[in-house]
């Protein structure tokens, strides 16, 4: 079985050949695979993206989506290969008007929250 790092490296190549630029995943990604390794975390949690996608705690809840949503990505390909992996669960927030204002992570899923302002 490939490593976290590895499978991040295969996923971003097979992506880029598709012609996904991938300049601020790609980034992100590597990031997310170092959280992991301090961790020392063999695959995928809910709890350890939504934890790392929080990061830093005085940024914007939309700047938390984004990172929430590279894992998401890279996840939803890891999963293909280790049945361990976890995908973060987003659903949507609807306001009192019916319209689409925000995600959250599905607490039943998680046991955390995440926020972010107009999709």
């Amino acid at each position: 079985m490939t490593t976290l790092r590895q499978a991040v490296q295969e996923y971003l190549q097979m992506r880029r050949s598709l012609g996904f630029k991938l300049h601020d995943a790609g980034k992100g990604l590597v990031d997310f695979i170092r959280f992991m390794e301090q961790h020392r975390a063999s695959h995928i949690t809910q709890g350890l993206a939504l934890a790392w996608a929080q990061l830093p705690s005085h940024a914007q809840p939309a700047h938390w989506a984004q990172r929430l949503t590279f894992v998401r990505g890279f996840a939803r390909y890891r999963s293909a290969t280790d049945p361990r992996t976890q995908r973060p669960v987003i659903t949507p927030a609807i306001n009192s008007s019916g319209s689409l204002t925000a995600c959250r992570v599905d607490k039943t899923m998680s046991g955390g929250s995440l926020s972010a302002s107009a999709l």
